[in-house]
């Protein structure tokens, strides 16, 4: 009769040395794995920044614009329609440009203890110069980069009453204060939000071109500056020229040339190339007719578009 041994399975002891052997392997191996994998992201958004910074020359250098007048709205304008989301591979870092060297970089959100943002200027130049000497361009999901992408997009008063009330960024309160609509002016490419008589600082939500037309009596101060991503600026508020960089447009500066209406579509028309970002055929809706095509009188060079009444214009 053959006999058939009984299989003989691991004892409690020998499972329980198993584990602690399998979780000892685990302590060790995980974090090493974690940080080889966090060295990698950075490293791929480290080549991301780099590029985005070519980015930046090639755009400056086409459109003929200083790199010191750029703004942090500029920059994010700038990546978003060239196809970058700016959201870092990791919640731990995220991007910024350098003011000084002009370049975009990847910074941690925790610098040895430091919290990004830690050292905030006096007169931020724009929402995003939440740190002196940087402009934060990241659109990840920390508290301060979700916040500054928040209100560099407001369209109501309400909407930024709900950031600087917003108690877990309270460390924040008197930034967010320096852009207050009573004397900010917050444009899109459709749409202006103001409170303010006299503006002494200009927001462009993301991916602005152009400021669309105003019916306000508002005044600008010197220091106002426009996001060189800004085309053209619709209405020149008669009296209250607008400066587009360091040139001042006004109507001594512009040629008028009045349009006629298209008979088809009851609105005048006219080419303007490859001026306007994406678009090369530009459809005006007015009130009446007459259409300033604002050029640089030395140079030819056409540098934007104004039309009376509160005249508006759409690219198609």
């Amino acid at each position: 009769m053959k006999v058939f041994k009984k299989n003989k399975g691991f004892t409690l002891v020998e499972l329980i040395v198993v584990i602690a052997i399998i979780g000892i392997l685990a302590a060790v191996l995980i974090p090493s794995i974690t940080g080889f994998i966090d060295k990698a992201r950075k490293s791929n958004d480290t080549q991301l920044a780099a590029q985005m910074t070519k980015e930046i020359d090639w755009y400056t250098i086409d459109n003929d614009i200083d790199k010191n007048s750029l703004l942090g709205t500029d920059i994010k304008t700038m990546m978003l329609m060239r196809g970058y989301t700016l959201v870092p591979s990791n919640n731990k870092w995220t991007f910024v440009y350098n003011i000084e060297k002009k370049k975009v970089e990847v910074m941690d959100l925790n610098r040895n203890g430091t919290v990004f943002a830690a050292s905030i200027p006096a007169d931020p130049i724009d929402p995003t110069n939440i740190e002196d000497g940087y402009y934060l361009i990241g659109k990840g999901k920390s508290k301060i980069e979700t916040a500054i992408s928040r209100l560099c997009n407001i369209t109501t008063v309400e909407e930024f009453l709900s950031i600087q009330n917003d108690s877990t960024l309270s460390n924040y309160s008197t930034f967010f204060s320096n852009f207050n609509p009573i004397n900010t002016l917050y444009v899109s490419n459709t749409s202006v939000m103001t409170k303010a008589s006299v503006v002494n600082k200009i927001v462009a939500a993301d991916n602005t071109v152009h400021i669309p037309g105003i019916d306000a009596d508002i005044s600008f101060t010197n220091t106002v500056k426009i996001p060189q991503t800004i085309k053209s600026v619709d209405q020149s508020w008669e009296g209250k020229p607008i400066a587009k960089g360091k040139k001042i447009i006004n109507q001594d500066s512009i040629n008028l040339i009045t349009l006629e209406l298209d008979n088809s579509t009851n609105k005048p028309k006219f080419q303007l190339g490859s001026y306007f970002q994406g678009s090369t055929l530009q459809a005006i809706s007015v009130k009446n007719i007459s259409i300033s095509l604002m050029f640089e009188e030395s140079t030819g060079k056409l540098l934007g578009v104004t039309a009376k009444n509160n005249s508006t214009y759409q690219s198609m």
